[in-house]
């Protein structure tokens, strides 16, 4: 059987009693480079997915950040807080319930450095300050970094 027969190209080989011999011979150079057509192509999409790939582009999605905690408590005290930081900075301020209690945070930081410093800016003012990882807006903290 030749070598181009079992399909290795430039050997011989014999079997005898089920055992196969071979032996090199003359080994022919491979050619690597494949000469290939230029072509073209048309994206075809249907309506409907053009319009939502469009809307997902032009909204506004929350990314991963932090915000600084500066109270913890009930709604009263809450709106109490929120207004007396409204005198004292020009950082988003943000009251949210968290069941049963509601929480003021401060700040759109897309790092934990720079929460950790406007923490320790409000800590003697509220004791129980926290940086807390949540979802955070884009525009406002682009300014933030």
């Amino acid at each position: 059987m030749s070598g181009v027969q079992n399909g290795i190209q430039g050997q011989d080989s014999s079997e005898s009693n089920g055992q196969i011999n071979e032996t090199a011979s003359a080994i022919e150079p491979i050619s690597n480079s494949v000469k290939r057509q230029i072509g073209s192509y048309e994206l075809q999409s249907n309506a409907h997915i053009s319009a939502l790939d469009s809307a997902w582009k032009v909204m506004r999605h929350p990314v991963q950040g932090y915000r600084v905690q500066l109270y913890l408590g009930t709604l009263q005290e809450a709106r109490k807080v929120r207004s007396q930081m409204r005198l004292k900075t020009n950082l988003p301020i943000y009251l949210t319930s968290l069941a049963p209690s509601y929480r003021v945070t401060v700040g759109d930081f897309h790092d934990k450095w720079a929460a950790e410093k406007e923490r320790q800016r409000w800590s003697e003012t509220f004791r129980m300050t926290i940086v807390i990882p949540m979802e955070i807006s884009i525009s406002s903290a682009q300014g933030q970094q």
